[in-house]
């Protein structure tokens, strides 16, 4: 017997292009280092009772629509994945990397077709056996888009992004995971690199914890075509919030709490990630509105603040080396 080991799993994707659902390239696009990934396939069975089946039992099983989702966790290294996140990217090759958060019918440059399809990729989720003698449990998903995203860190951690997805096909094999080349010595992006700006130039520096989040609100149609299988993932409205929470500071919690959250002041911010001067992500976040404040009295230590931010519009722009379209 052979057991499916942890330390031999691999998660990575392959970028697609040409047609929806078609990935390129021979090997995995490393995407950071993992620590979790869970699919969700559901087949959606529907069991029947009806009059006349004579018992108290299901009487029939039939096989609903199929759907094919998931969830990965890893500390980015890099910002390739904003590109499937905002649905396309402006510039693919050199230093600066300027993400594009495409509307409806945007279409993007790199998948054809006439439903206009959002940016897509394949994921690899692959758990292999102890010797590996065609007993490995390897799952492909096919036409992968992004639902939602979250970007978080706290004091002492590494930045840690969630993806969840969602897939039109998955194919289950059992045999040789797809070649991958392992990222063992750049870093992840940490806490200590990142700085929170509102509005822009003023720098919150007793920040404790943050998380962006950006929901595409993917719709996952099954039409009357002849298929289980979702026909093409498109996305609905787009939603952005960032929360924080900070070491309050008098100057800037009547700041917060009588010109932003109790006044309603419309502002700009700007997320800042610098792991060097040659590897950085700025977020800027315009139109933004503070929804929602806490600010609890305690007995003791410094008091906290927490906050919940609603931009309009989130523009982020990647620099570093690493070519992110085209590998």
């Amino acid at each position: 017997m052979g057991f499916l080991i942890a330390d031999k799993n691999k998660v990575g994707w392959r970028f697609e292009s040409g047609t929806y659902a078609n990935p390129t390239g021979a090997s995995l696009v490393w995407p950071g280092l993992i620590q979790d990934s869970t699919p969700d396939d559901n087949p959606n069975t529907v069991q029947h009772r009806y009059a006349g089946a004579g018992t108290r039992d299901v009487s029939l099983h039939t096989d609903g629509p199929l759907d094919h989702a998931g969830v990965y966790s890893f500390y980015p290294q890099n910002w390739k994945f904003l590109q499937f996140v905002a649905g396309s990217i402006g510039t693919a090759n050199g230093s600066v990397h300027t993400f594009v958060a495409t509307n409806s019918c945007d279409g993007n440059n790199y998948t054809s077709g006439e439903k206009c399809p959002f940016i897509s990729f394949s994921l690899e989720d692959g758990q292999q056996c102890n010797p590996a003698t065609g007993q490995n449990f390897i799952r492909t998903y096919n036409g992968c888009m992004v639902n939602s995203m979250t970007v978080s860190t706290s004091q002492g951690e590494p930045l840690t992004a969630e993806i969840n997805y969602m897939a039109k096909e998955m194919i289950q094999s059992s045999g040789a995971t797809t070649p991958m080349t392992a990222d063992n010595t750049t870093i992840p992006y940490l806490w200590s690199h990142s700085k929170l700006n509102i509005p822009n130039g003023t720098i919150y520096d007793t920040l404790k914890s943050w998380t962006w989040s950006w929901n595409n609100n993917i719709e996952a149609p099954h039409y009357c075509n002849g298929s289980r299988e979702v026909s093409q993932p498109y996305p609905l409205n787009r939603d952005h919030t960032f929360e924080a929470v900070f070491d309050a500071t008098a100057e800037k919690a009547k700041i917060l709490y009588e010109q932003y959250f109790i006044g309603g002041s419309e502002f700009n911010a700007m997320l800042d990630v610098i792991k060097s001067g040659s590897e950085f992500l700025n977020v800027a976040m315009s139109g933004c509105k503070l929804t929602a404040m806490t600010a609890p009295t305690g007995k003791e230590g410094i008091n906290e603040q927490t906050i919940t931010i609603v931009p309009k519009t989130v523009h982020p722009v990647a620099v570093d080396e690493v070519v992110y379209i085209g590998f």
